[in-house]
């Protein structure tokens, strides 16, 4: 079956390229690349798929090499600033600010 398609001058210019080096048609490798399309997962398959779990960040150690525990009493806030000022004067102390 034939059909036409409109594709902008530079994608025909990429295709044309891409199918010189792999020796093979026009027609032949915008055939593989359809078939390649049609077969990749779809949306909601990509979204069944375990993600990727994030790296972990790891607070710098005290020269006692414990990490430091917040109290039960502190709000989130209160935990960012006290972490943010610990981490602040443990670059300090190694010369990385001053």
């Amino acid at each position: 079956m034939q059909t036409t398609l409109d594709l902008p001058d530079s994608l025909l210019r990429e295709l044309k390229t891409l199918a010189a080096q792999n020796g093979q048609s026009l027609e032949s490798l915008l055939n593989e690349l359809i078939l390649r399309a049609l077969r990749m997962p779809t949306a909601p398959d990509l979204a069944q798929q375990a993600a990727p779990a994030l790296p972990a960040l790891k607070r710098l150690q005290d020269p006692q090499n414990e990490f430091a525990k917040p109290s039960p009493a502190q709000n989130n806030e209160q935990l960012e600033d006290q972490t943010l000022q610990e981490d602040i004067e443990k670059l300090r102390r190694i010369g990385f600010i001053r």
